[in-house]
């Protein structure tokens, strides 16, 4: 089982393009997205994260910061606060991974035929490693359809691969509907596979906050551990 402080990792598996009526991925979804800030736009998501196991592990505040550098060129820091509940004992804190990165998008669909961008990125606190993802993207009016594969490179041969497939649909300027599956295959030990389906969505409440939410469950889980029955994310994007 993924313990609640990796699900950052599940953000760092990329997809999605701000394209005419189509929709991206990244948060509040697992599936990260290739859409970068705007250039010399300063971009914070501030979240509130639940993993129900046999504990509720909640992230307050988990804090994701993006600018924008150079035109399709973004980076990036995120970091959470764990709160640990278990029935009957005090609260568990503490701080989970932190992560750095740059986010660069090398194919446009406006000018290719599909999206494709890298976020290549390094945990410099909690588990140590560097990730290395690779996802490609296509818009059909309304709907978006993308593919990513990322491999992780961990402290003490911790290494996996992360693989998401994401669906949107944009009905309306405002709006954005996502369904994603999310899979994880470690290759160290015993820690088994994990897969996550998830259904979110994006709601513009002015030109500079945006309301962001997202709900799913843990569909495959290594025989042993306990599966993450509910996990969610609830947060706000501020754009300066």
């Amino acid at each position: 089982m993924i313990k609640p402080k990796q699900t950052l990792f599940l953000f760092t598996l990329l997809m999605g393009i701000h394209s005419g009526f189509a929709q991206e991925g990244g948060p509040p979804m697992l599936i990260d997205d290739a859409r970068v800030a705007d250039y010399k736009e300063w971009e914070l998501n501030t979240s509130f994260l639940i993993s129900v196991t046999d504990k509720v592990e909640v992230a307050t505040p988990h804090l994701d910061l993006n600018y924008g550098l150079l035109p399709n060129l973004q980076l990036k820091i995120e970091a959470p606060l764990w709160l640990d509940f278990m029935k009957g004992q005090s609260v568990d804190i503490e701080v989970g991974d932190v992560i750095a990165g740059v986010k660069y998008r090398f194919m446009d669909e406006e000018n290719s035929f599909v999206s494709v961008a890298t976020f290549p990125q390094y945990t410099i606190y909690g588990e140590k490693g560097f990730l290395l993802p690779v996802f490609v993207e296509k818009t059909y009016g309304k709907y978006l359809i993308g593919v990513g594969v990322g491999h992780f490179f961990g402290d003490h041969n911790l290494n996996r691969t992360e693989v998401g497939g994401l669906l949107g649909y944009k009905p309306n300027e405002k709006l954005d509907l996502m369904m994603e599956y999310f899979y994880v295959k470690n290759h160290f030990g015993d820690y088994g596979s994990n897969g996550f389906v998830n259904m979110g969505f994006r709601q513009d409440l002015t030109d500079k906050f945006v309301l962001l939410a997202s709900f799913g469950t843990q569909v495959v889980t290594p025989s042993g551990d306990e599966s993450e029955r509910f996990i969610s994310f609830i947060g706000l994007r501020s754009l300066f």
